[in-house]
């Protein structure tokens, strides 16, 4: 994996009740497209550019499991030196 600067966002997350519906939300209004990524008896859901179909965008994922009680929101996770 190539090292990113520090300070650089390297992704976001969206947790909500249904990640289903609102991945199907930015997939219309956004144009990203969607890919289930199986967490078991459910999936969450990879986004990425259409232009660059290799370049992951966010994931959303649903409010399940060890997130069944965190309200809607997204978290980025940032480079850092160790």
């Amino acid at each position: 994996m190539e090292k990113k600067k520090v300070g650089t966002i390297l992704w976001h997350d969206l947790t909500v009740p249904d990640a289903s519906i609102v991945s199907d939300f930015y997939e219309q209004v956004i144009g990203w497209e969607k890919t289930a990524f199986n967490m078991g008896d459910y999936s969450d859901y990879v986004m990425q550019t259409r232009d660059d179909p290799d370049a992951t965008t966010v994931g959303i994922c649903h409010a399940k499991g060890p997130n069944a009680y965190i309200p809607p929101h997204w978290l980025a996770h940032v480079a850092v030196e160790n």
